[in-house]
């Protein structure tokens, strides 16, 4: 019984890692400062980075909003001079 809450513990673990790891991964591409955020992720322990993982979102959210209304404004610039 101890060993089986052991090795969901260990897979719990195991998700929450490769996880972050992955979206850290996902998000280096989409600017140099994410991979500022990147690094962190080897120091942060399991629950602090939970709550990292959110202030990413929502930063990367604004960034691409950010994005996009640029890119529309200049679409609409384009059209203007068409």
């Amino acid at each position: 019984m101890i060993w089986l809450v052991v090795i969901v513990i260990l897979v719990y673990i195991e998700v929450i890692y490769i996880s972050t790891r992955f979206f850290a991964c996902f998000i280096y591409f989409t600017s140099f400062t994410s991979f500022i955020y990147f690094m962190y992720f080897n120091y942060f322990t399991t629950f602090s980075r939970i709550n990292f993982y959110f202030v990413i979102i929502n930063w990367n959210m604004s960034h691409f909003k950010k994005f996009i209304r640029n890119y529309f404004s200049f679409f609409c610039l384009i059209h203007h001079i068409l």
